[in-house]
């Protein structure tokens, strides 16, 4: 079991289209551990864990329970229950959100969102599954529902094929756009030194999961990725391996929409330290100005390439390591560079230090260059077997935005977890030094119970 993740991470320019870096994690709740109700990223058979796969259709994404435009709504109370039962896993959680008035924005009514998954092991290895979702009350229509069923069948030790049809039940919907439903197939094959993995993925005009993570509707998105990994009798080669990855997004009108190529290079040394360089060419037709730090990039299609290098040191037997990456290349009709960096310190076997630091720099014609930069550092201490403190801090100055995160973790019984989680967030609005002012604050606590085994 792990810890409830805590941490806000800010992206302060996509590193692609304007979709294809939306995922952001966004605010801490009693909500972690989910892997029986997150059907999405539950089909984990090695073939689709080593393709990276994070789910064919993201009608559930539990961190956006307790966020309306991007503000956060307290959250009342909640509870979870997972487990198994034969065949079957099983999981139902349901939270309560507060009635808030974020400032600057108007007031926000509490709802209630439940979540029940149950899903079964059939032939060998495989599996079939249905969700439920429903958010009843909070911001927007008198509320939202979610029905879907999914399947991940697995042939042999290498082949998996898997789909999920999903409709979404809302009084809002948009007219003409369709019947609310979404459907994905994705066919995966893997073997020690080839990985193959191809996806469809169609979405209606008026498919509207709000608990999931959906960035687009109104699309039919394939998706492909091919990957080679060698092995050579080399002392200071451990792997190298090579990826090709197509993604490209088509309304049902049959209007292009975005399309990108990626290549990758990885070469990986025995004590695990591993150089990547990549590069990438994206499309992207923008319908309307899309607003940047930099400034607004106007409507129209835009071709730009990204080339990409990354170092990251041994993480084994190491008291220091981290890792450097740079990009460069344009940016629609622009040009960006970023630089990310790591550090990472170990001083004893129970404390570990951890800081970040990115820029990005983005040039648009007749405007003046602009950069961001995000600050990062966390700081881990092991008691005891049993006992665990955290604390991350965080800060955005283009977004002029602060954070602090502190958990405490307490193992009272094996399988069953005590976490505390303080939450304190600022605006930082001042012209010069750094004034804070704060923006929320929240406490949660989340207790987990193993009944049986």
């Amino acid at each position: 079991m792990t810890a409830p993740a805590l941490e806000r991470t800010s992206s302060p320019v996509e590193a692609g289209p304007r979709y294809l870096g939306a995922a952001r994690e966004l605010i801490p709740l009693l909500r972690q551990e989910a892997a029986a109700i997150e059907q999405a990223r539950e089909l984990t058979s090695p073939v689709l864990a080593a393709l990276k796969e994070r789910g064919l259709l993201p009608i559930f994404y539990s961190r956006r329970i307790g966020l309306v435009d991007g503000a956060e709504v307290p959250i009342f109370g909640g509870g979870k229950v997972t487990g198994r039962v034969g065949p079957y896993t099983l999981g139902f959680l349901n939270i309560q959100t507060e009635d808030s008035r974020p400032p600057g924005s108007r007031p926000l009514p509490g709802g209630n969102y439940t979540a029940a998954r149950v899903k079964r092991n059939i032939l060998r290895q495989s599996t079939v599954g249905a969700m439920f979702l429903n958010r009843q009350g909070g911001p927007g229509a008198a509320f939202n529902r979610t029905v879907a069923a999914d399947t991940a069948l697995l042939f042999g030790r290498n082949l998996v094929i898997s789909g999920m049809l999903a409709k979404t039940l809302s009084p809002d919907i948009v007219p003409g756009g369709g019947d609310g439903v979404a459907g994905a197939f994705n066919v995966a094959w893997r073997s020690d030194q080839w990985e193959l993995g191809a996806t469809y993925l169609d979405v209606a005009r008026d498919f509207n999961a709000e608990m999931g993570f959906i960035t687009r509707t109104d699309i039919r998105n394939p998706r492909a990725q091919v990957s080679r990994t060698w092995r050579p009798k080399i002392k200071e080669v451990k792997s190298l391996r090579a990826d090709l990855n197509f993604d490209r997004y088509d309304n049902h009108e049959g209007i292009e929409i975005s399309r990108g190529y990626d290549a990758a290079f990885t070469w990986t040394r025995p004590n695990g330290a591993a150089t990547v360089v990549s590069a990438s060419r994206d499309f992207d037709r923008l319908t309307r100005p899309f607003s940047t730090f930099a400034g607004v990039i106007p409507p129209g299609a835009y071709w730009w390439n990204t080339y990409r290098a990354t170092y990251t040191s041994s993480t084994t037997g190491t008291k220091v390591g981290g890792s450097l990456g740079f990009e460069g290349g344009g940016y629609y009709d622009g040009r960006k560079q970023s630089l990310k960096a790591a550090l990472n310190l170990v001083p004893s076997r129970t404390l570990l230090i951890e800081t970040s630091y990115t820029r990005n720099q983005l040039q648009l014609p007749l405007r003046k260059d602009a950069s961001s930069n995000v600050i990062g550092a966390r700081v881990s201490y092991s008691f005891s077997p049993a006992l665990f403190v955290k604390a991350f801090a965080q800060m955005n100055d283009e977004r002029k935005l602060a954070s602090l995160n502190l958990l405490l973790w307490y193992i009272y019984r094996p399988g069953s977890d005590l976490y505390v989680v303080y939450d304190q967030g600022w605006d930082q609005d001042a012209v010069g030094l750094p004034y804070l002012r704060s923006r929320q604050k929240s406490l949660t606590v989340k207790m987990t119970w193993w009944w049986s085994r």
